[in-house]
């Protein structure tokens, strides 16, 4: 069978075809499963160390507060709602263990020692003081171990360093209330009670005298306790806001592990302003099972954005974020053993950092191949400039991710103008059979007084070199600015989405526009330069609503090689997710999250499930009730059915991948002959309807027509069987079009023609 011949024709006709016979069916509702809600507890994080710079420290959190516990001191740091403009941290130091108003002997040197997830201790030798973390705050405990010879009081008095204040309190039962300045409690520090081994309990007084807590057990009821004796008062938050009401989460990504069924889930989340926490969590295909295997909690470390991606080929994850810390952005890439989930910890690796240069907006892919190599990208600015700079460039590294090594960093577009802006790198990820990836961003030369955005796209081949550069869109235009590129795609086939923006002379600095468009390429690896297909709308509005926010916003159909789902936002509608088909058109549109005037920020992250055959995708929104949802956009239920008898040959349907089915959109779709006449004139037919008639100058009795003649009946291409009676007609599928269309072969020899079965496709 010739399967390269027919296809320019076969997709011209089948075009005709489905919009003079108005075949298309209305669209079903988009099939994206209800969402799985991340919840409170997908914010608890037990405790954990941070990085080198953080030595000796360990950080837990909750949904409204954070702790961080080092030496001999623990600081609880309350939720004041994202927008609060710093931290009001509450920090306690054991100052005094007293006995018969006396002090106990303790070890100076003694500090805070993790014995699990869930509990700190700081040994003073005769009394042991725990910390338990707990969703609703921390479990502070002291535990004397044994009797003391004194007769008198066992006092406990922590020295208190906060901006916070509190009455002066003298010894009585109650918790003890922090305020900020206009007045709202923010911090309890609860009522205590103390414990013996017997089960005996007892309320105790607390004091407060304007620096120091203090927590008195009365000397009768020691010399009557079983040891040992647990003193018990909790730290916790008082709800200045819920955890929903400003939840503050800004970057997200999701990425799949085809090895063993696992999704990872990546989000950052604004504490107050200028301390963005990191969370990586690893689940389920459903989104169950959600295990914390990296956190970055530290109230002195600011992240933006992270990007992760599996690399098949070292069984390991990657995460790439950017890290500011010391008020300098340096990347970060944490490395993860694939389905150990949260048992096996990972390793952190910093990228070589400098005290001249910002590294920042890191955009990582993976690989689903046999060799264990991603690769990031990320912009860099001068320190000096305080962040956004306007001589940026964009950088890239080739990664081993079985050795957790960063190759040497290329910059891209070298041969550009002298002091150009390069900003916003995206890569392609889920790299197959070892064939590099493709990676986009944006540029604008400052010195030029007409100048645009531009997007640049550049090839990266599997061993880490760079291939030329390439404009997308229309580079000649300088009306039209082309900002926020994202791309995916693998092996050849490329798509990259960017927004337009009117304006000449001007650099906005924004990330909206009125137009998404989206532009498909050939791309080898071992091509110096892409095969390109025209740019194509896809939205559009009359003005600047629209966002493309986030690198990994858009994934590629792996095995259908020919749609992607792109997740874009509607300033005055919502956050959506398009399904686009291969020639750049939308298949399906769905509203993920609506917009509100209470509702800011929304994002989005989607991936591919090569198992599954589907697309997983997180939705985020700052301010919702339920700040991040993970859900799948599910293939609709396309389907292929034969019918009818034959007299010469049976007809068969083909699609890219693991599939037959006529999905919308499809550039691989092709229906093809077999068992036919061999070397003989061969007609494919299509119609609205079927039918079972006669067949004209038909060569045996068993010759039917089974298509409708009066619905639309169309020759839509036309071949010579091979010498086995085989023909293959390509017909690349319309992504606007949902239909039910009918095929049928006829091959004919002079004055004879044979029939073969007939198809029913429902194309979805």
């Amino acid at each position: 069978m010739n399967r390269a011949r027919n296809f320019r024709a076969c997709s011209l006709a089948l075009f005709s075809f489905t919009s003079a016979s108005a075949v298309a069916l209305a669209q079903d509702p988009i099939d994206v499963h209800p969402p799985a809600t991340f919840t409170a507890e997908d914010f608890f994080v037990p405790l954990s160390t941070i990085d080198t710079e953080s030595a000796g420290q360990l950080w837990a959190g909750g949904s409204n507060w954070k702790a961080r516990f080092e030496h001999r001191a623990f600081t609880f740091f309350p939720w004041l709602g994202a927008d609060a403009p710093r931290h009001l941290p509450w920090t306690w130091t054991t100052a005094r263990v007293l006995a018969d108003g006396r002090p106990l002997q303790t070890d100076a040197a003694a500090a805070l020692t993790r014995l699990s997830p869930g509990i700190a201790e700081l040994d003073h030798g005769p009394v042991l003081e725990r910390y338990e973390v707990r969703p609703e705050g921390i479990e502070q405990t002291f535990v004397l171990r044994a009797p003391l010879p004194a007769s008198e009081d066992l006092v406990v008095e922590g020295r208190i360093d906060t901006e916070l204040h509190a009455a002066v309190v003298a010894d009585q039962h109650g918790a003890l209330m922090f305020h900020d300045d206009d007045g709202r409690a923010v911090v309890s520090y609860g009522a205590a009670t103390v414990l013996d081994a017997g089960g005996r309990r007892l309320a105790i007084p607390s004091g407060f005298d304007g620096e120091s807590i203090s927590l008195r057990v009365p000397a009768d009821w020691l010399a009557r306790a079983s040891y040992p004796v647990t003193i018990d008062p909790l730290t916790s938050p008082v709800l200045v806001y819920t955890w929903a009401s400003g939840d503050g989460v800004i970057g997200i990504s999701i990425g799949r592990n085809d090895e063993h069924d696992e999704l990872m889930v990546g989000f950052t989340r604004q504490f107050v302003v200028g301390d963005r926490d990191l969370y990586v969590r690893v689940a389920n295909d459903s989104f169950g099972n959600r295990q914390t295997i990296h956190t970055n909690l530290a109230n002195n470390h600011d992240t933006i954005q992270v990007s992760l991606d599996y690399v098949r080929g070292a069984h390991r994850w990657v995460v790439a974020y950017d890290d500011d810390y010391s008020n300098q952005s340096r990347m970060q890439l944490y490395f993860h053993d694939g389905g150990v989930g949260a048992a096996i910890p990972g390793i952190l690796r910093t990228t070589a950092s400098s005290s001249s240069y910002d590294r920042w907006a890191p955009s990582f892919g993976g690989s689903t191949g046999s060799e264990p190599y991603g690769y990031v990208v990320y912009r860099r600015d001068h320190v000096s400039a305080g962040g956004n700079s306007s001589t940026s460039r964009v950088y890239g590294s080739r990664i081993n991710a079985s050795t957790r090594t960063v190759e040497a960093a290329s910059l891209f577009r070298a041969s550009a103008h002298a002091n150009p802006d390069a900003e916003r790198p995206s890569v392609s990820r889920r790299s197959q059979s070892n064939s590099g990836w493709l990676v986009v961003w944006n540029e604008y030369d400052p010195a030029n007084s007409t100048e645009d955005w531009d997007v640049l796209a550049q090839r990266v081949t599997q061993d880490g070199n760079l291939r030329n550069w390439h404009v997308c869109g229309d580079g000649g235009n300088v009306n039209l600015h082309k900002i926020s590129p994202v791309v995916a795609g693998s092996i050849t086939d490329f798509r990259v989405a960017f927004l337009l923006r009117d304006g000449t002379g001007d650099k906005p600095t924004g990330d909206w526009g009125n137009e998404i468009h989206t532009e498909r390429m050939f791309w080898p690896q071992n091509s110096a330069s892409p095969t390109r297909y025209p740019a194509t709308q896809l939205v559009t509005r009359t003005s600047n609503d629209l966002q493309l926010h986030g690198a990994d916003s858009m994934a590629y159909d792996s095995d259908l090689d020919s749609h992607c789902a792109l997740i874009w936002r509607d300033l005055q509608d919502g956050l959506y997710i398009t399904n686009i088909g291969w020639e750049g058109r939308s298949v399906e549109t769905a509203q993920l999250l609506p917009q509100s005037p209470a509702v800011q920020f929304l994002r989005g992250s989607v991936t591919f499930d090569a198992d599954g055959l589907r697309f997983p995708l997180l939705a985020s929104a700052w301010g919702s009730q339920n700040p991040i949802s993970g859900r799948h956009l599910e293939r609709r239920p396309a389907s292929v059915i034969e019918y009818g008898s034959s007299c010469g040959g049976r007809l068969r349907s083909y699609n890219s991948g693991s599939t037959s089915n006529p999905y919308a959109g499809s550039g691989g779709f092709a229906i093809y002959l077999v068992a036919g006449r061999p070397d003989t004139s061969t007609w494919l037919f299509a119609s609205t309807g079927s039918a079972n008639l006669p067949l004209p100058a038909a060569a045996s009795g068993s010759c039917a027509l089974l298509l409708d003649a009066a619905s639309s009946l169309i020759a839509v291409a036309s071949g010579q069987s091979d010498s086995r009676g085989g023909e293959f007609f390509f017909l690349p599928l319309p992504s606007h079009v949902q239909a039910n269309v009918y095929w049928q072969a006829v091959q004919i020899s002079g004055a004879s023609a044979w029939s073969t079965t007939a198809l029913r496709t429902n194309i979805r």
